[in-house]
């Protein structure tokens, strides 16, 4: 289960979300279609928010372990079609997550150590309170 599949527990806190993707401006239509995202996406190519962040690139060995390599398996399986890279789109760029406090501080961070490390929408949730 993803954030958009429990977006309404977010939106019952106020909450409003922001995509940062390292894809060219024009391929974010195609993903937020392919992930059918609520809110919105920005495009960031030069990876300049992931690094003001301390968001880095992955180990090939952590980006294509075998948990990683079995959840695309599972995705396939389930009938989620993979979409191919576009170029220049570096698949050794780990994600994060963030929850920014009203007043503008960073309140939660996760940076991911791999493409599957996500934190639990539990967790989220909880840190935002109620």
């Amino acid at each position: 289960m993803e954030v958009r599949d429990r977006w309404s527990e977010f939106e019952a806190r106020n909450a409003s979300a922001l995509v940062v993707s390292f894809a060219e401006p024009e391929a974010l239509d195609d993903y937020q279609q392919y992930l059918k995202l609520p809110y919105p996406i920005a495009a960031d190519p030069n990876r300049k928010a992931y690094a003001a962040y301390g968001v880095g690139r992955g180990p090939t060995w952590r980006i294509w372990s075998p948990r990683v390599i079995w959840q695309y398996i599972t995705l396939v399986a389930r009938g989620r079609k993979l979409q191919k890279p576009r170029q220049n789109e570096d698949l050794s760029q780990l994600g994060a997550d963030f929850i920014i406090a009203p007043q503008g501080h960073l309140q939660y961070t996760h940076v991911s150590k791999s493409p599957s490390d996500r934190p639990p929408i539990d967790e989220l949730l909880r840190e935002m309170g109620t």
